[in-house]
């Protein structure tokens, strides 16, 4: 066999391995597209005279829906039987069940003309080191005040999931509390931050309270 020959020969032998080696490695790139972090949707807990379960679905079902659209984050929604928390161990705990990265959880609270809403993204690892991200939005007006908010809550929770850096967002308020809003950058007065402040206690308080009320009426249940 001549030398050119025998160079031919190794080249195609060489350009054959690799090519192999291609398609023996594309099957599994395939099967691992981008890994998207599981995020378990825990049901909102309610405190409000309405219908709490017609809100409780509403907001579950807007909030997957803007999460579908992202496709950051592979959504996990709560099985039947899996009540909502607002206790950070609680939730991981769920979340771990099913074997979520992260999970999202919070309440919301109507309170008179103004609403709010609570939401926690934490990672069930806690050896990430990781605090989790908390967003609140408080509304004075109707409850579809907050509904534009949800872009901005799914949008931040899918970054925060997928590990990029995310600032909590600050107490925002809309309507006539604050017409130009904490939230969209606009130089707040002291006045307006004082004023949000003493109703974020007052909504935190109605909520304890609330808590306590359904835990005696629990006690007192089970002692009938």
């Amino acid at each position: 066999m001549s030398d050119l020959r025998r160079r031919v020969v190794a080249f195609a032998l060489v350009v054959g391995v690799a090519f192999a080696a291609g398609l023996a490695g594309a099957p599994a790139r395939a099967q691992t597209p981008g890994a998207r972090p599981k995020l378990l949707m825990l049901p909102i807990v309610v405190h409000s005279s309405e219908d709490p379960e017609y809100l409780r679905n509403g907001l579950a079902d807007m909030l997957a829906s803007r999460f579908t659209r992202l496709a950051i984050v592979q959504l996990l929604r709560a099985e039947s039987g899996q009540s909502g928390t607002s206790d950070l161990d609680r939730a991981r705990a769920q979340a771990r069940k099913v074997g979520a990265d992260y999970v999202l959880f919070g309440s919301f609270t109507r309170f008179g003309q103004g609403a709010s809403l609570d939401v926690q993204c934490a990672a069930t690892d806690e050896r990430t080191g990781r605090e989790p991200l908390r967003e609140i939005f408080v509304h004075s007006g109707s409850i579809g005040d907050i509904i534009p908010d949800l872009d901005e809550l799914a949008g931040k929770v899918s970054r925060f999931a997928r590990g990029e850096a995310v600032t909590p967002g600050a107490l925002r308020a809309g309507g006539a509390l604050s017409p130009g809003g904490l939230g969209s950058g606009a130089a707040a007065t002291a006045a307006q931050a004082e004023e949000l402040e003493r109703l974020r206690s007052r909504v935190e308080a109605l909520e304890d309270t609330i808590e306590v009320l359904l835990e005696q009426r629990g006690e007192a249940g089970e002692g009938a």
